[in-house]
């Protein structure tokens, strides 16, 4: 994956962040590529800022950042991708069923397969997704985390 799939993805979103006036806050660092499907990674991407974009009220803020990302267990190179909202998060209760096929909050509007389809895109691409939501007064949002290992100079990339 390079950092114009993620470019890709928020320009297929600016208007809905536009037009909810959202303040985007962009930390795109140079970042080693990864492995994998342009098309697939770029669906994963659009649904994420897609979820956090409905989420977040208008006027609020979403933040992407792409870093590069070093294991301290294992010293292995990574590329972390992070899309963080100050919507009013998820309760435990929702979170824990996220990535559970056909669970949804958004009634008639979404099939719940999302999520379930990102993480399953992510897994299968050597990567791993994670997410964090606070429903604190002060503290709240959700932050979705995906790492991916980073190719080796032999491998193809995206």
């Amino acid at each position: 994956m390079s950092m114009r799939l993620f470019g890709d993805a928020l320009a297929v979103c600016e208007t809905a962040i536009n037009s909810r006036h959202l303040t985007l806050l962009k930390k795109l660092d140079i970042v080693p590529d990864v492995y994998g499907s342009p098309d697939e990674l770029r669906q994963v991407l659009i649904n994420l800022l897609s979820n956090a974009i409905e989420a977040v009220p208008t006027n609020g803020n979403l933040a992407v950042c792409a870093t590069r990302y070093k294991s301290p267990k294992s010293g292995r190179g990574s590329v972390r991708l992070l899309i963080a909202d100050d919507a009013p998060g998820m309760a435990a209760s929702t979170k824990s069923h996220v990535f559970d096929p056909f669970f949804t909050t958004k009634n008639e509007t979404g099939a719940g397969l999302g999520l379930w389809i990102s993480r399953n895109i992510v897994e299968s691409h050597g990567g791993k997704i994670r997410i964090h939501s606070s429903v604190g007064p002060q503290r709240h949002g959700t932050i979705v985390s995906l790492h991916f290992p980073s190719i080796s100079k032999n491998s193809a990339a995206v």
